[in-house]
C-alpha cells in the first residue's frame, strides 16, 4: 500500500473544485479519507497508478458526483451501457455513477479493457484517455487534434498528481 496515501487527519474546509482543476491532490485526499482508501485499492486491483487514476476524474467530472454531459453521468462521466458492462464485468452490484469508489474501479476497469483491446500500455495515460473519451470505435477511427491536445493535458496532470501523491504530508 502506497504509504503516501496513508493520512493522520482530515482537512475540514476543503476549496471548491467544481469549476476549476484541481491544483493539490493532497489537499483533496486528506479532505477525503475514504476516497484515498478507494484509490489505494483500484490501483492495487487493476494495475493503475493512482495519479493516473485521479487525472481521469479531474478531467471528467472535477470530483463532482451528479456532473453530466449528453448520456455521460457521475465522477467518471461514463454512459450507462459502458457501466452496465463494467458492473456486469466486474460483479461489485449496482454501484451508481454518483459512486467515488465504483468510479475509480471503472477507469481502472477502463485502463484494463483498452490494454486488453488495443494493446495500450497501463502507463500510456495519452493513448488511453483518447481511448476513454473517443470510445472503441471513435478511437480506431483516430482521434482529432483537439483530442490529443486534452489527453496531453490528462497525462501531464497524471505526472503532477503522482509527484504530489509521493510528497504528501
Amino acid at each position: 500500500m502506497r504509504a503516501s496515501l496513508v493520512f493522520t487527519f482530515a482537512i475540514l474546509t476543503i476549496p471548491s473544485f467544481a469549476n476549476a482543476q484541481t491544483k493539490n491532490i493532497c489537499t483533496l485526499l486528506n479532505a477525503n479519507p475514504d476516497w484515498a482508501d478507494s484509490v489505494v485499492e483500484a490501483e492495487e486491483k487493476w494495475g493503475v497508478s493512482a495519479g493516473n487514476i485521479l487525472a481521469f476524474i479531474d478531467q471528467e467530472s472535477r470530483f463532482r458526483a451528479n456532473a453530466a454531459s449528453g448520456p455521460n453521468y457521475g465522477y467518471a462521466q461514463a454512459t450507462q451501457q459502458t457501466w452496465n458492462g463494467f458492473l456486469k464485468d466486474t460483479k461489485i452490484g449496482n454501484k451508481s455513477r454518483s459512486d467515488f469508489d465504483a468510479s475509480v474501479h471503472f477507469v481502472g476497469w477502463h485502463f484494463k479493457q483498452m490494454n486488453k483491446q488495443f494493446g495500450i500500455g497501463m502507463n500510456n495515460v495519452s493513448e488511453q484517455y483518447l481511448a476513454y473519451q473517443l470510445g472503441s470505435g471513435g478511437y480506431k477511427k483516430g482521434a482529432p487534434a483537439a483530442s490529443r491536445k486534452t489527453a496531453a493535458s490528462v497525462a501531464s496532470r497524471a505526472r503532477i498528481f503522482e509527484y504530489q501523491l509521493d510528497n504528501c504530508d
